[in-house]
This record gives C-alpha cells, sequence and structure tokens, in this order.
C-alpha cells in the first residue's frame, strides 16, 4: 500500500495558488485537503488500497432536497440557487415552493470533502480552460503485459466522481451523512461475457479469417505470417487469461493485428476490405 499524493503542480495541473475561491455567481470556495482510499489493483473491485492525498475544490456549502422515503438525492444546490428559492422581499418573483415529500438538507463541504467531491457537479473549476495540462497515471489489466495481446487500461489513480456513483449515493436520515455507493467493474465495463461465450466468439473470428488466410500464401508470405500468428494468439488465448483476470476484461486483451479489424466481444469482426 502506498500514499499519492496529487496536490501538488504536477499532479493538480495548476497552482494552487493560482485558483480563484468564488464562482461566477459570487458563492465562496473552499480548498480542503483531504485523502480517500483507491483500490489498487483489480480496477474498482480491488482488495487492497493506496492512500490518495488531493484537494476539494468547491462550494464551501451545498444544498440538497432528499426524498423522505428512500433518501436519493432530487437537486444539488449551490448557495445563490437556494437563495433563488426563498421568498425575497426584494424580489418580487415568486419563489419555488418546497416539496412536501424532500427535506432539505444543509451541507457543510469542508468536514464532508470526499462526499462533496462526488455528490458536486460544481467542482474543480481550474480544469474548464482549454489549456489546462493534465496528465495522469495508469494502470492495466494484466499488470504485466502478454505480448501479443491487449490490455485493460485505465487512468490512476481514480477519481472519486469515476469510483462513486452519484446516482445512487444516498442521504441517511437516522446517522444524517451522506452514505457513498461505489462502481462496480460490471457498472463501468459493461455485463461480463462467459468464458463459453468468450470462447464461441474467438471461433467466431477464426472462422472469419478462415477464407484469408487460405487465399494469401501463394501471394503474401509475410501477411499470411502474420495472419498465421493472430489466429495462433487467438487459439492460446483462454489459456493466458481464464483464471487469471476477471471476465470483464477478457475482450480488452484480444490478440490483434492491423491486418484485420476487430469487434467487441460480444460482435463478430469485419476483414478490411482494402486487399490487405
Amino acid at each position: 500500500m502506498a500514499t499519492i499524493d496529487m496536490r501538488d503542480e504536477a499532479n493538480l495541473g495548476v497552482n494552487i495558488n493560482d485558483i480563484e475561491l468564488t464562482d461566477e455567481h459570487g458563492n465562496d470556495w473552499i480548498l480542503v485537503e483531504y485523502e480517500y482510499q483507491c483500490p489498487n489493483s483489480d480496477f474498482l473491485e480491488g482488495t487492497e488500497f493506496d492512500t490518495v492525498e488531493t484537494y476539494y475544490c468547491g462550494p464551501e456549502k451545498l444544498y440538497f432536497w432528499v426524498d423522505n422515503e428512500t433518501g436519493e438525492f432530487e437537486t444539488v444546490l449551490r448557495q445563490h440557487e437556494k437563495d433563488e428559492r426563498e421568498p425575497n422581499e426584494d424580489d418580487d418573483s415568486d419563489p419555488i415552493p418546497p416539496p412536501d415529500d424532500k427535506t432539505l438538507i444543509e451541507y457543510n463541504c469542508a468536514d464532508h470533502p470526499l462526499e462533496s467531491d462526488v455528490i458536486s457537479d460544481y467542482h474543480n473549476n481550474h480544469a474548464d480552460p482549454d489549456d489546462y495540462l493534465h496528465t495522469p497515471g495508469a494502470k492495466t489489466i494484466p499488470e504485466v503485459p502478454v505480448a501479443g495481446y491487449g490490455r485493460f487500461e485505465y487512468e490512476y489513480p481514480i477519481h472519486p466522481d469515476h469510483m462513486y456513483d452519484d446516482k445512487r449515493t444516498h442521504w441517511d436520515f437516522e446517522n444524517e451523512c451522506v452514505v457513498l455507493v461505489k462502481f462496480t467493474n460490471e457498472d463501468i465495463v459493461g455485463e461480463p461475457n462467459t468464458w463459453e461465450e468468450l470462447r464461441q466468439h474467438r471461433k467466431a473470428l477464426l472462422t472469419l479469417t478462415d477464407a484469408q488466410y487460405a487465399s494469401i500464401e501463394s501471394y503474401d508470405p509475410a501477411g499470411y505470417a502474420r495472419l498465421g500468428a493472430y489466429r495462433q494468439a487467438l487459439r492460446d488465448w483462454p489459456g493466458h487469461f481464464e483464471g487469471v483476470i476477471d471476465a470483464v476484461f477478457a475482450d480488452s486483451c484480444l490478440p490483434y493485428d492491423s491486418i484485420i479489424e476487430l469487434g467487441n466481444a460480444g460482435t463478430d469482426p469485419t476483414l478490411h476490405t482494402d486487399g490487405t
């Protein structure tokens, strides 16, 4: 387990002294250091973690309407948006009446920076300009490449916005706190195929190159060798990865050669039509 400091200019993408702490609507912003636990393997479902040190840069307070039965967030508001919904003697416009089945929660973001990063869309405005430059790290599955095969690659460390599902995150009335709900690998990558289905897909890939493989031997020895190596890699593919990686990542690890064009694991490929 390691500690990853994302607070310096190289990782943050901006000097913290250049960050404005007031947004375009006059809401006060805060810059708060915090840390969170990030799985260091198996994408979102790893069981070992690195500690990531970072900043919350966003509104000082958030307000959200919460369903009284489910705790689901209906609307997340900044200070000026909350004020617009309330009666104002200097304003002739009618305020928006509060819903009967919702409770308005005032949330202090300085005390809960991780949760605020997840539930708020109004943070990290320093990353909005076109010239903003941020070069994140990356991890792959499998971690060690297998020659001739692809890998599943993802940005690392994973930002809380991409680790937790703001649509399923909710309010716990009993404990008066936000309950974060983490994404699963399947949520992000998609429903995995079984290895039996993946073998059927491999069979289809081999079948679709049968005619090409038989036809090019006499006039394109180099292409014939490449295609032969690709077909052998397909045959060896389950042996390299079954039981080693989760099946949800398996189609990212298919072999590839530019002589063909692969589809996804749930579809079949098409051959190039340029004569190669």
